[in-house]
C-alpha cells in the first residue's frame, strides 16, 4: 500500500488559464478516496498526473514516499481502471488479465494462480475464455477490476469506471467495489461526478470546483457540516435548499446576524407539523413526485422555491402548505458563502 501526495502542483495547457492551481493533497494510505465534482472541475485531470498519462506543469507526486519526477506510467506499481474497459476485442478474458502479467515477465504458474484469484475476487470464474463482445457490461468493467487486481499495485486509480453502466449494474458493480476494497485493505484514488456513488463508497471525498478544493471530509462530515454552500448545494439528493435570510419574515433570534444565507436538507423538513424553535415557511405546493417510501415535493415560497422529502408518509394534497425545519438543522453561511459554526 501507499499514500499519495501532491505539493505545490500547477497544470495549464498552452498557457490557458490553468486547470490546477497550487494544489497541495495527500491521499491516505489505504483509503477509498473520492475526487467528486461537476466536469471541468480538473479530477480526471488530477487523477491522470497520478498515473503518469498527463505531466504536470510544476510542483511534485510522490507515491509511497517516491518523487514520480520522470517515472513512467508503467512502473509506478499503480493500476487503473477507465470507463470505457479499454479491453483487447480479439483476446479472450484470460488474455486480457495476463496480459499485463507478461509484460511485467511474471512466471507462468505464478500468472495462473494470480489469475485464479483475481476472477474468483470479481466473479468471472466461468468467462475465462469468451471474449469482451459476447459479455455485459458489467462482466466487462469486471474483466477490467481483474486486470487491475493481478498487478498487486500500491494504489488503484478508477477514472469514472461505471459511467457507461446502467442503473442497476452501477448499482451492484458499487457494491463489488466495496467489497473489493474491504479484501484489498490497498489505496483507492476514485474519480466521478456523481456524489452518491462518492458518499456510498469514499471513507473520503475530496470535493473540487474549477480546480480548486471545497472541502475534504468523510461522508457524514461533508453531508452534515457542508464547508461552503457549493459544497452544500452539491451533496444531497434532491440537494440542500439554500435561502437568503433578508427574505424571511419573521425575527428569529437563533439565526446569527452574520448569517447571509440559510440551508437545509430537503429531507429535514416537516410539512404542515408545527416544531418548537424553528423557521416557518408558507408556500404552495407545484409538484409532487411518489417514489414508494419518500415523496418528492416542489414548493413555491415568498423566498424561492424549496423541495421537500418526506418518508413513509400520505401524500398532503392541499396546494397551501406551511413548512418548519427545527433550528438544529438549519446551517448558516456568512456573505462570502462560508459556514458559520454556531
Amino acid at each position: 500500500m501507499a499514500n499519495i501526495v501532491l505539493k505545490d502542483i500547477y497544470k495549464e495547457y498552452n498557457k490557458n488559464q490553468p486547470i490546477i492551481k497550487n494544489l497541495n493533497l495527500e491521499i491516505e494510505d489505504g483509503s477509498f478516496t473520492v475526487l467528486l465534482g461537476a466536469s471541468g472541475c480538473g479530477k480526471s485531470t488530477i487523477l491522470r498526473m497520478v498515473a503518469g498519462l498527463e505531466k504536470e506543469t510544476s510542483g511534485d507526486i510522490h507515491i509511497g514516499n517516491k518523487n514520480m519526477k520522470n517515472i513512467d506510467p508503467g512502473d509506478r506499481n499503480i493500476a487503473m481502471v477507465f470507463q470505457n474497459y479499454a479491453l483487447y476485442p480479439t483476446m479472450t478474458v484470460k488474455e486480457n488479465i495476463e496480459f499485463g502479467l507478461k509484460n511485467m515477465k511474471i512466471p507462468k504458474k505464478e500468472r495462473e494462480k494470480k489469475i485464479l484469484e483475481a476472477v474468483k475476487i470479481v466473479g468471472l470464474e466461468e468467462f475465462l475464455n469468451r471474449k469482451p463482445q459476447n459479455l455485459s457490461g458489467g462482466q466487462r468493467q469486471r474483466v477490467a477490476l481483474a486486470r487491475a487486481i493481478v498487478k498487486d499495485p500500491k494504489v488503484f486509480l478508477m477514472d469514472e469506471p461505471l459511467s457507461n453502466l446502467d442503473a442497476k449494474l452501477r448499482t451492484q458493480i458499487r457494491t463489488d467495489l466495496i467489497e473489493l476494497y474491504q479484501k484489498l485493505k490497498t489505496t483507492f484514488l476514485y474519480v466521478t461526478h456523481d456524489q452518491i456513488e462518492a458518499m456510498s463508497m469514499g471513507t473520503k471525498i475530496i470535493l473540487l470546483d474549477k480546480g480548486e478544493i471545497q472541502q475534504i471530509g468523510s461522508p457524514i462530515e461533508v453531508y452534515e457540516k457542508p464547508k461552503n454552500v457549493y459544497t452544500a448545494k452539491f451533496i444531497g439528493s434532491p440537494p440542500m435548499n439554500v435561502v437568503e435570510s433578508k427574505n424571511l419574515n419573521n425575527d428569529y433570534n437563533f439565526i446569527p446576524k452574520e448569517a447571509r444565507f440559510i440551508g437545509f436538507r430537503p429531507e429535514k423538513v416537516s410539512l404542515n407539523k408545527k416544531a418548537e424553535e424553528s423557521l416557518e415557511i408558507k408556500g404552495q405546493i407545484i409538484t409532487k413526485e411518489l417514489l414508494g417510501d419518500q415523496i418528492l415535493y416542489k414548493i413555491n415560497a415568498n423566498i424561492g422555491i424549496i423541495q421537500v422529502k418526506t418518508f413513509n408518509k400520505e401524500a398532503i394534497n392541499n396546494k397551501d402548505c406551511t413548512i418548519f425545519i427545527k433550528k438544529e438543522n438549519l446551517h448558516f453561511f456568512d456573505e462570502n458563502e462560508l459556514r458559520i459554526e454556531i
